[in-house]
């Protein structure tokens, strides 16, 4: 999407623990021009804690108007902020790691039961690199 999550890691290691949400957003900002639009809805947390949705998708069939990260309500803090840093991290995925149709998003939720890391497919990995990214931006 243009942006490079080293810079972002870089950002996050000048700074002392607890790595706040506003300092990503706002550094997130000054990279990509904009941050994405939070929204907390009800889900089932066993189900799914969160996801992102990028206006840059083809198949934006919902007419955002911004990137939009949706969490669930019933999170604590502390899963609030974890889902809320890892979906971010969505904004470094290349083209082949963007889930942006309803077959990929199946194939994706598949993958979780039958991939290993080593056969995994794009969409699966940008699951991986968006944990790992978000641990990296919270824990200097």
């Amino acid at each position: 999407m243009g942006i490079n999550f080293s810079e972002l890691y870089e950002y996050c290691q000048t700074l002392e623990p607890k790595i706040s949400r506003s300092k990503l957003k706002k550094k997130v900002i000054e990279m990509n021009g904009v941050a994405p639009i939070v929204i907390k809805s009800s889900m089932d947390i066993n189900v799914s804690r969160g996801f992102f949705m990028s206006v840059n998708n083809p198949s934006n069939n919902y007419n955002l108007n911004g990137d939009t990260i949706i969490l669930a309500r019933e999170l604590n803090y502390c899963w609030e902020r974890f889902v809320y840093t890892k979906e971010l991290m969505h904004l470094f995925d290349t083209e082949q790691e963007q889930v942006n149709d309803d077959e990929k998003l199946i194939e994706l939720l598949n993958s979780f039961e039958v991939q290993t890391i080593a056969n995994s497919q794009e969409p699966f990995k940008s699951e991986l690199n968006a944990f790992w990214r978000a641990l990296c931006c919270l824990c200097p």
